[in-house]
């Protein structure tokens, strides 16, 4: 286990312990196109630790908007922030729906603790991805999504991704960059799936982040530590980018 995975872990395990506080709800009242008291039944069969994916899940989409509210879903949390990266298969389980729903719950309005649990999941699950190739896990952007989403400044974020020395967080810089290359570029902006529910003025701090020099120098140190096939299908087209900046 690496230290970014042993942090995540804890993190995971704070979360139970911050919000162990909040009772597990007695009913739960739902859009009338829910069965109410069956997805009580369903959520409420197990200790919160031990309930499956498949009981849990089909919440997570559902949870404040059409199923319980925002206290239910504080006693849910740990569990659903367990499964967005053990299982984010999950409507509800992406990192800026769960930040969208923390907002909707008025998060930054809860004890401390438990406001600082929120933040250090979520900043231990991203650093965690840093460190898995562009080609697996659910990919970094959800995350800086999720986090800018929660209200976290783009520059924070970044600041954290560019002190990681994990090749594969280089790796996942220039796919990310390749990936919004033509919105950087024309637009100095990043846009997408989920970034168009963030403000522009973000997404533009974001870009403008990704466009920086120090991003860029942050690139060509791995130049020569990635794979051939890394180099030419990600570093090379994300470097050859800064020259349309």
């Amino acid at each position: 286990m690496t230290e970014a995975e042993a942090n995540l872990r804890d993190a995971i395990e704070q979360n139970y312990s911050a919000f162990a506080c909040i009772p597990r709800p007695g009913k739960l009242c739902t859009s009338p196109y829910r069965d109410a008291d069956k997805i009580w039944r369903t959520l409420t069969s197990a200790p919160l630790r031990e309930l499956g994916d498949k009981q849990i899940g089909p919440y997570c989409g559902w949870a404040i908007t059409t199923a319980g509210d925002d206290r239910d879903y504080r006693h849910f949390l740990p569990r659903i922030f367990e499964l967005s990266v053990t299982n984010p298969s999950w409507l509800g389980t992406e990192p800026p729906i769960i930040a969208e729903k923390l907002n909707l719950a008025h998060w930054r309005s809860w004890p401390s603790d438990q406001q600082a649990s929120v933040l250090q999941f979520f900043y231990s699950a991203f650093l965690a991805e840093l460190e898995k190739h562009p080609d697996e896990g659910i990919g970094v952007p959800d995350w800086i999504c999720g986090l800018v989403t929660l209200g976290e400044p783009a520059s924070r974020v970044m600041e954290r991704w560019i002190a990681s020395p994990a090749i594969n967080a280089q790796l996942q810089m220039a796919s990310f960059i390749v990936d919004q290359a033509r919105d950087l570029s024309l637009w100095a902006k990043v846009s997408g799936p989920f970034w168009d529910d963030v403000s522009v003025d973000v997404r533009r701090e974001l870009a403008e982040q990704l466009r920086a020099d120090q991003t860029k120098r942050y690139l060509h140190a791995a130049a020569g530590n990635v794979s051939d096939e890394d180099r030419s299908a990600l570093l090379e087209p994300a470097l050859s980018e800064f020259e349309k900046f």
